[in-house]
């Protein structure tokens, strides 16, 4: 996604059991990267709708760490650090339409879906900190998983479009807004087996300029 985007997970670590809460602090770090490869082309369905269907591939690897402190009115504190690396490659596919109010302008909407073949290997480590600093180790696990999943892909927006050469070149600018959804995305490793792990959740504005020949 290009500009904002906004991301939306329930990663936090429940707290240990026990009494003497006090408060938590958590920082949290993603790394997130796609390259969709597809072939598709452009139909006139009258002179003012124009739809594109297109296929290809869908590939994505990302990176995730989540660190997180709860502290206790007797000093103790408990430590959690959790990362997941993973990956997908998959089947593309969508249909991307355009309805002109005049020739060089219109509105565009867009939508794609992708099963993606993903792997996700997850750890985490839980540590508990006494007041002289001195660390015991809770827990220290890894988990590694392989599952096809589903990504969906929307997009809305305006577009203008010149068309010269006897229409052998295009040169197009456009702006809108984007939403994916990458279902059942977070593996981190949660012990609250009562609740779902997370579905990752991507929104923002997208402008786009390109020139074809």
């Amino acid at each position: 996604l290009q500009n904002g985007a906004f991301i939306l997970f329930n990663i936090i670590p429940n707290p240990p059991a026990g009494g003497g809460f006090q408060s938590a602090s958590e920082t949290w770090k993603h790394h997130f990267n796609v390259i969709d490869l597809e072939l598709g082309r452009d139909y006139y369905i009258s002179q003012y709708l124009t739809l594109r269907p297109h296929f290809g591939f869908k590939g994505t690897w990302q990176e995730q760490d989540v660190r997180v402190r709860y502290s206790f009115v007797d000093t103790n504190q408990f430590r959690a650090h959790q990362h997941q690396d993973s990956w997908g490659i998959g089947i593309r596919t969508g249909l991307n339409a355009c309805w002109f109010f005049i020739p060089s302008f219109g509105l565009y909407g867009d939508f794609a879906i992708s099963g993606l073949w993903s792997g996700f290997n997850n750890s985490r480590k839980d540590d508990r900190i006494f007041p002289d600093q001195s660390t015991l180790n809770i827990l220290d696990t890894h988990e590694v998983t392989h599952s096809v999943k589903p990504v969906i892909e929307f997009g809305l927006g305006l577009r203008y479009q010149l068309l010269y050469n006897d229409d052998d070149y295009r040169f197009l600018i456009q702006a809108g807004w984007e939403e994916q959804i990458w279902m059942d995305n977070n593996h981190l490793i949660d012990f609250a087996q009562y609740r779902e792990k997370g579905t990752l959740s991507l929104q923002g504005f997208t402008l786009k300029v390109r020139f074809d020949f």
